[in-house]
């Protein structure tokens, strides 16, 4: 239906279905959204409410954070939770378009994700920038754009459709390297920007759709196997029960468990059972790298039942996700491993062991018929 925002809603909703030069003038309007929220006649409308209730006070250019700290309050309507889902999924696929990230996370973005910047997309967004604050659409630059993501997508044609349409941005690939550098408990990152991560992820658990790589690598499984529970929970019981064939999928999974192992915070469940504990024993770990998770498990029988009880649930899940299930899968891990020819030549030398001590014992059991003849068995017959 014409009016109030609708028609522009639903082409944000179906962005991933659009053409490439729809595409591009949808981004530009999407960015427009979430930098200066005030403009934004869609969230304004629909949560004028919630944001005359809650977020009077805020300057405009916080309101988007302001309703994202109350989306779950009982008053907010459907209406607006939809507007603010559909924000929120453009902060957390888009580095560049979460400033305090950005902020606060470039230095880790230096050291750790550098090779995910790329100059290009850097330009282009650039470019886009100046184009939405001026108001002027350039057809000559529109069409550049297009050319440089059709070139992309001729780069990638193994990959899923709509894996190409959130590839477009170079953002994406910035969030998904930190949170896999977040999730590494061998890695410290710096303290503010562990902050800003732990904002991302926790808003990526309002909705799994907001997940962009998880939602999309399991889509399947979500529709057919995850309908009226915790998704997310749903996906870690089917990876559990190896019920997940697919590999995408299988990496998300294993993903948002390590998520859980670094921060139990991320981990909704987990929190919500261990929130007394936490308080109690652990109130004073700082959070990150494992170190609460850590703490509660060092508690042992200290912890309440229900903390004990998904404690364990979740050490299974992380066993489950570590555990090497056949040769061909420890083959593929040495692969990947960056010390992959030393794992190689240790094994090899492990196995040429193995194979000489069972040429040498197996010599002796060949003879040993013989030397029983030295001292022959005599039969009385008395």
């Amino acid at each position: 239906t014409p009016g109030n925002a609708e028609i522009l809603d639903c082409l944000k909703d179906n962005q991933n279905k659009v053409s490439t030069a729809c595409y591009t003038k949808l981004r530009k309007r999407e960015k427009l959204d979430v930098i200066l929220p005030e403009n934004d006649y869609s969230l304004m409308s629909k949560c004028a409410i919630i944001i005359q209730k809650f977020c009077s006070n805020e300057k405009k250019q916080n309101i988007l954070s302001c309703l994202r700290r109350n989306i779950n309050q009982d008053a907010m309507p459907n209406l607006c939770r939809r507007v603010l889902y559909h924000r929120l999924m453009v902060l957390n696929s888009s580095a560049r378009l979460n400033q305090g990230l950005i902020d606060n996370c470039q230095r880790d973005i230096n050291k750790y994700c550098q090779s995910e910047v790329v100059n290009n997309d850097d330009d282009d967004d650039k470019d886009s920038n100046e184009d939405d604050a001026d108001g002027n659409d350039n057809d000559t630059e529109i069409n550049d754009r297009k050319d440089n993501v059709n070139n992309k997508k001729t780069n990638n044609d193994d990959d899923d459709d709509d894996d190409e349409v959130t590839d477009r941005r170079m953002g994406g690939r910035i969030i998904q390297c930190l949170r896999s550098k977040y999730s590494d408990t061998s890695i410290t990152l710096e303290s503010q920007c562990v902050s800003e991560l732990i904002d991302v992820i926790q808003t990526s658990k309002l909705d799994v759709k907001l997940d962009v790589k998880l939602y999309q690598s399991c889509r399947k499984f979500l529709k057919s196997e995850c309908t009226g529970m915790d998704q997310e929970d749903c996906l870690k019981l089917l990876y559990q029960k190896n019920r997940i064939d697919d590999d995408n999928c299988k990496e998300q999974i294993k993903r948002i468990a390590r998520e859980g192992q670094a921060d139990i915070h991320v981990d909704r469940a987990l929190a919500f059972a261990c929130q007394a504990d936490v308080l109690k024993y652990c109130n004073d770990i700082p959070i990150g790298s494992g170190k609460q998770l850590k703490c509660l498990l060092s508690m042992g029988k200290s912890v309440t039942s229900q903390c004990q009880a998904m404690l364990q649930k979740r050490q299974e899940l992380w066993e489950s996700g570590s555990n090497v299930n056949s040769v061909v899968d420890l083959t593929e891990q040495i692969r990947k491993s960056k010390s992959s020819l030393y794992q190689f030549i240790v094994i090899l030398l492990i196995l040429c062991t193995v194979f000489m001590a069972g040429r040498i014992y197996g010599r002796n059991e060949r003879y040993n018929p013989i030397m029983n003849y030295d001292n022959p068995i005599t039969i009385d017959h008395k």
